[in-house]
């Protein structure tokens, strides 16, 4: 009975909002593998997040950690996230030559999540539609550029508001943003924009 309980208590979208618990970043020029390592703080259960952004897309990059899942997209390997537990170590990315790459991990907690999925990718950005079916789902907008920008523009329609987690203006550019959705509702027009140059958007949920 008491499982019972607590399992409809998910489905019903009981557990608490989204907690951004920190984030952790790293750049480097040479041709080493580089390392960010973990957020403070984090415990068993919180989501990890990893993104990397390299200053030139035509030297391949490649997450070489066990236990985190993977989006690989041609050279680059953008964007990985696991459930943090016991032992996980921090993602760890191969560089095929000597350039800039810059990489964060940031980590969020909730009381109860499952899942989550890659829901879209574009390059050049372009808005993104996407709904969220169960209460307290974690958006997470991410924009990348192997050049500077003057200046990251994140919007979506309606009443949500992006909160910036990362931003690095300089190349290769950043921004991470994080939007909580309380309940089940459509997210539009989602984009991430950097204002002088390409940029590569990447859109992860969670719940």
């Amino acid at each position: 009975m008491i499982e019972a309980a607590l399992m409809l208590g998910n489905v019903q979208g009981s557990a608490s909002a989204w907690q951004f618990i920190g984030s952790t970043n790293l750049l480097t020029t040479d041709s080493a593998p580089i390392t960010p390592g973990l957020p403070a703080g984090i415990r068993e259960g919180d989501l990890l997040v990893g993104v990397m952004s390299p200053r030139s897309e035509q030297a391949p990059t490649e997450m070489l950690t066990n236990g985190w899942q993977r989006w690989r997209t041609g050279n680059q390997d953008y964007l990985c996230a696991a459930r943090y537990v016991a032992g996980l170590a921090a993602p760890r990315w191969y560089k095929g030559a000597a350039s800039g790459v810059f990489t964060a991990v940031l980590a969020f907690r909730t009381r109860a999540w499952s899942t989550f999925t890659l829901a879209a990718q574009s390059a050049p950005a372009a808005p993104a539609d996407l709904g969220t079916t169960v209460r307290n789902s974690l958006v997470l907008a991410i924009g990348v550029t192997p050049g500077t920008t003057r200046d990251w523009q994140v919007s979506v329609g309606g009443t949500l508001a992006p909160v910036s987690r990362i931003e690095r203006a300089l190349a290769p550019g950043m921004q991470v943003s994080s939007l909580s959705v309380d309940y089940p509702q459509p997210v539009l027009g989602l984009m991430v924009d950097a204002l002088s140059g390409s940029e590569r958007n990447l859109i992860l949920t969670a719940y």
